[in-house]
């Protein structure tokens, strides 16, 4: 019901759910650092000249060094840095 939990208690508490939700989403990423992954290229990177991102198999995404003639591939990537929600790789 409306107006139950007072605001601040709300926000404690979204707050640390968030964060929790977080240290485990990195958790459970970082154990890929240092892999060999297949990964589908699908477009170039908008923030990063000359880097492509793509998807891991798991939904997960990778930036790397590559250009449009990869796009459609499915390449080896080695992640080299977890970033939290994506990693940095370089092709194999």
């Amino acid at each position: 019901m409306k107006d139950q939990i007072p605001e601040d208690v709300v926000k404690d508490r979204f707050d640390r759910l968030l964060k929790e939700v977080q240290d485990i989403s990195r958790e459970m990423a970082e154990r890929f650092t240092g892999t060999e992954q297949t990964v589908l290229v699908e477009e170039q990177n908008r923030q990063m000249d000359g880097y492509v991102t793509g998807r891991l198999s798991n939904n997960h995404v990778v930036h790397f060094p590559g250009d449009e003639s990869l796009i459609g591939k499915i390449i080896k990537v080695r992640l080299e840095e977890c970033r939290g929600f994506y990693y940095m790789g370089n092709t194999v």
